[in-house]
């Protein structure tokens, strides 16, 4: 059995990613290149900021690491094997720009049957009932467990911007995944509810050998501390400073 296959969900992994590039299709024998030949690295315990102007391929670079898609060439390892979308489901969470959230549910309801999809427990279960209050009590939604998450933009009214943000990134949390893509964690949010979100991030990462890669330059800038990379918007997406 490789290390990939012996890997649960708390077992440490590192991303390894070589050569990306990814073309895409733009009209009849015409292509664009989005990636070009983007290489790096997420190390065990630590947080990693992909940082860059809007159309640099922060969200891209994120698909093809993670598995969600598929670059044109390059690799993608987790601790020395093949990583592909199987491996990401067993290792790793995806956390999109996009809440994907289900407006009819109250926050409650979301959590359980998160915990139920993603662990087997059944909603009504003791187990449950702990990660409930565990991720609840984490992420700050105690006192909107009640609360429909609702659908602003439909005028379905609920849970907040930052409340649906935190309950997008516990819901993913329900099966305690190694390796967690945050893509614009904070997208969307005033100034405190950034904050506010930074800092359960911050406090989720020293508990477990969980790694974050996300991107967000204000946010990055004033409070992570982390890994920077830097991608550049032009002809083609490419990492152009690490530190």
């Amino acid at each position: 059995m490789d290390d990939v296959e012996a890997a649960s969900a708390t077992t440490p992994v590192q991303v390894k990613f070589t050569g990306i590039t990814l073309d895409v299709k733009t009209g009849k024998d015409q292509t664009k290149r989005i990636l070009d030949d983007v290489s790096g690295h997420f190390g065990p315990a630590e947080s990693v900021a992909v940082m860059g102007p809007s159309g640099s391929g922060k969200t891209t670079l994120l698909l093809c690491v993670s598995g969600a898609a598929s670059p044109t060439s390059g690799s993608v390892d987790v601790n020395g094997a093949p990583f592909d979308a199987g491996t990401m489901r067993r290792v790793a969470s995806f956390v999109p720009q996009d809440d994907l959230l289900t407006p009819c549910l109250t926050v409650e309801e979301s959590l359980r049957e998160a915990v139920l999809f993603k662990t087997g427990h059944a909603a009504d279960s003791l187990e449950c009932d702990q990660k409930v209050n565990e991720l609840a009590e984490r992420f700050g939604l105690v006192d909107c467990l009640s609360t429909p998450v609702g659908r602003p933009g439909e005028g379905k009214r609920g849970a907040s911007g930052g409340q649906r943000r935190r309950l997008s990134v516990a819901l993913e949390l329900c099966g305690d995944p190694s390796l967690l893509f945050l893509d614009e964690p904070t997208s969307g949010l005033d100034a405190v509810s950034i904050c506010v979100e930074i800092k359960i991030l911050q406090r989720v990462r020293p508990e477990s050998p969980r790694r974050s890669p996300r991107h967000r330059r204000d946010a990055c800038s004033m409070a992570w501390r982390c890994r920077f990379v830097t991608a550049r918007r032009g002809q083609h997406g490419r990492i152009i400073a690490e530190k």
